[in-house]
Order: C-alpha cells, then structure tokens, then sequence
C-alpha cells in the first residue's frame, strides 16, 4: 500500500509538472528567444521588415497582383481581395477570378475589394502570411495588418514584378520555383523576340493608350512601367513617351480623338475595358475593333490604315505579374498574326 501511494504521488507530481509546462507554452509561445531566432529569416520588403520563423501555409493575399505571384510559385491562397466584394468564398473560381481563377485549387475566402479588404473577414480566414502591394499599406494599414499576421507588401514600380517574386519566393523557399519561372518567361521573349523581329524591325515604335468608351478619348498609358511596356521592350519594340506631358499626371491627361494624328506612331495598343460592364469578363477585342472602325477620325489614322491597332484588356493591368504577362504575350501574338495574315 505504501508503494502504491508512493506511485501515485510520483504520477500525480509528475502531471503536475507537465500541466505547468503546457501552461506556460500556452502563455508564452516563443519561450526560448534566443534558440527560435536563429531559426528566423528577417525578409527586407517594400515597406519594411518582417520577421518570419515558420514557413507560411496559409497565406491571404490582398490583390490580383498578389494572387499571380503566389499561383506562379504554386502555392495557393486561403483568402483573397479581388476587385469587388462578393460571397463569403471564391467556390467556383475559375467563374469568379478572371484569368487566375482556372489555376486556383482552393475555395479562398472573399475579402472583398482590394482598395478596402474587409479585415473581418481577413481574421476570421486566420492567416499566417499577408501579402499585398505597398499602397495597401499607406496611413497605418501596414502596421494594423501586421497585427493580424506577419505581413509583407510588394511594389511593381521597383523592379516589376520580377523583383516583387523574388521577394514572395523567399518568403515561402521557393527559390528552385523562382528560377524555374524566370527560365521559362526568358525562353518565351526570347522565342517571341525571334518571332517579331521583322515587324520590331521595321515597325518598332509603339504607343500605348488606355480607354473605357472610344469615342470620349483615350489615357495614355505606359509612361512609366508597367507589364504592358516592359513586355513590349523586351520583344524589341520601343515606346512612344510624350515629354511635354509631366509624368506626375501623364497617366490621367485625358487625350481627345483630334490629338491622336499628332502623336506619331508605328503600331497603337489600346489597353480596353467596357465601362458599361462591371462583370470583370475577358474583353471582347474584335467588338472594340468594330467600334474603332465606325468613328471616322480613328478609322483614318495612318497607324488604323495600315492595319496596326490592337486591343488588349485592362484587366491585365491589375493582375501583372507573369502569369499575366504569359497570357498578354499569347494574345498579342495571335493578334499580330491575325492582323498579318
């Protein structure tokens, strides 16, 4: 009998000591500083630092933008802003997220729009990774979204988005991904730039303009980069850039139908959407061409004579990254054939 209680003592001392250890992990999750942060990898992003010691699984992203760049690594997302608030998940992606949706696996929660994802819904999807662009982070969002889960925010305008997935890539160690995504786009420009270079040759000065209803006017576009124009140089064309416009506000100088025959151009493209739409379907290019050639001033265009205006979606300009620009590069070259056949 004493044995026995010995023994139970013995057990009862030693749950004890195992309930006040869990205890204190539950209170304290890194306990021991110093051993987990060498562990840590400190990622420098376009608005700040972030300190990670586990690799993310699930990850929330923020935009279109975001979204191409973690599909293109083949992770995929357990919440997701896009460009309009909708149901409480993406069930039917390939419906629901223009271009992306076909390569997406999960059903991602619905944040809603990327210009004010719901933060509700952001903890309620209990991330451990935020990724997003550097605007979203402007007057104290990044810091309140930091408190949600480690956050790390991307801009294009620093290196494209080549240097935005290299960024993403080392978040989630997908370094052997990155390279393999890099090798593949360079051997497609590569191939293309072999395609074009006749046309890039002799035709090599492109404009880019931007418009929502033809006959109101058109944006330029492309005055700075952005996929379109950084796509379009490395196949070997060059962009028409209009000094006398400042670049603070090149981009929103509303252009009239009368002065476009000033602006000197081989080729034209016009980044499209239908204002009347707000369905976010892939644009119909061939009804935009229909439009163009029922307004008298752009049909007689030298660069609409001699059959070198082409229409692409605006969509493309959100989603930007190189799962976007694989699908721009496709489309272009199918128009250009088209247009020389």
């Amino acid at each position: 009998m004493a044995i026995d209680r010995h023994i139970r003592a013995l057990l009862l001392c030693t749950l004890t000591v195992l309930l006040m250890w869990g205890c204190s992990r539950a209170i304290s999750p890194i306990p021991q500083v110093s051993q987990l942060s060498a562990q840590c990898q400190q990622i420098k992003h376009d608005a700040g630092v972030t300190q990670l010691c586990t690799r993310p699984r699930r990850i929330a992203v923020l935009s279109p933008y975001l979204l191409d760049l973690l599909l293109a690594l083949g992770e995929q997302p357990i919440a997701y802003a896009g460009v309009a608030a909708g149901r409480d998940k993406f069930d039917r992606p390939t419906e629901q997220i223009p271009y992306l949706g076909r390569y997406v696996t999960t059903q991602p929660s619905n944040l809603g729009n990327r210009h004010n994802p719901s933060l509700e819904a952001l903890v309620l999807s209990k991330p451990d990774l935020i990724l997003g662009e550097r605007w979203q982070g402007v007057q104290g969002q990044y810091e309140l979204l930091s408190k949600i889960a480690p956050t790390v925010l991307v801009d294009d305008q620093q290196g494209g988005w080549q240097r935005s997935l290299q960024t993403v890539a080392k978040v989630l160690d997908r370094s052997i991904t990155l390279q393999q995504v890099m090798t593949a786009r360079q051997e497609r420009v590569m191939q293309a730039r072999q395609q074009l270079a006749t046309l890039t040759k002799a035709r090599p000065d492109a404009l880019l303009l931007s418009s929502g209803d033809l006959a109101s006017g058109f944006y330029l576009y492309g005055q700075e980069r952005d996929v379109y124009s950084d796509l379009l140089e490395a196949l070997g064309f060059r962009i028409v850039r209009l000094a006398k416009f400042s670049q603070e506000n090149v981009n929103a100088t509303l252009l009239s139908l009368e002065a476009l025959p000033q602006i000197k151009a081989d080729l034209l493209i016009v980044i499209g959407w239908d204002k009347r739409d707000a369905t976010n379907r892939p644009l119909d290019w061939r009804r935009l061409q229909q439009e163009w050639n029922q307004i008298p001033v752009l049909k007689v265009l030298p660069v609409a004579q001699a059959g070198k205006v082409y229409f692409m979606d605006a969509y493309m300009t959100m989603v930007r990254g190189p799962l976007a620009e694989e699908h721009i590069l496709k489309d272009l070259l199918q128009q250009l054939a088209i247009a020389n056949e």
